[in-house]
């Protein structure tokens, strides 16, 4: 209860261990992620220059319809991201962005679906958590702007779900519609 955001609460869980140099921070409502979502996200955690990385997934045209709809119902849902040709972080928001002026029938989007998952090298995560609750931060209600607003670069990883479909569980009804997407895709396995 004394962490306010996903960042501090790994944090105090490293506390416990010795010897971690970095971590990834896995929440537990994304129980659909892939597993080769995460192996991406510790390859580019092996550059040692970099100290926090987050995956994202471009969206089809499908999808951006998709996440557009469901912000009818449920504003809050779904972060998208915006990032340099270096694949650093510019913003990330609850809105979607860039704005597509004239959205294209079919194929990809330049809209990036933020998903919620980080990893961090030991001294950079406690770099962040010791820094108050940045103003960006506190109108969108997303702790990663708190690293932006403070020039503590995020890499943005490009992920692809190999047509699995992106889920959470953020309430109890979500059960039900994870269960459903099992139902259809089966488990996930690894591929070889």
């Amino acid at each position: 209860d004394s962490c306010r955001d996903g960042g501090e609460r790994c944090l105090a869980a490293l506390e416990q261990l010795a010897g971690v140099d970095a971590v990834l921070n896995f929440q537990g409502d994304a129980v659909l992620t892939p597993p080769w979502v995460l192996q991406a996200m510790v390859d580019r955690l092996q550059q040692p220059d970099i100290g926090i990385v987050t995956p994202a997934v471009q969206l089809t045209a499908t999808a951006l319809q998709q996440l557009i709809d469901s912000k009818k119902h449920t504003p809050a849902s779904g972060t998208t991201v915006v990032f340099d040709d270096h694949y650093r972080a510019l913003y990330f928001s609850k809105n979607i962005i860039p704005f597509v002026r004239k959205p294209e029938v079919g194929g990809m989007t330049p809209v990036w679906r933020h998903i919620g998952l980080y990893g961090y090298r030991v001294p950079v995560l406690r770099q962040l958590c010791a820094l108050p609750t940045s103003r960006l931060e506190a109108l969108e209600g997303l702790e990663q702007l708190r690293a932006l607003e403070n020039g503590l670069p995020i890499h943005v990883v490009p992920v692809d779900y190999q047509g699995r479909t992106h889920a959470s569980v953020d309430s109890p009804e979500d059960v039900k519609v994870v269960e459903d997407i099992i139902a259809v895709e089966g488990e996930l396995i690894i591929p070889e």
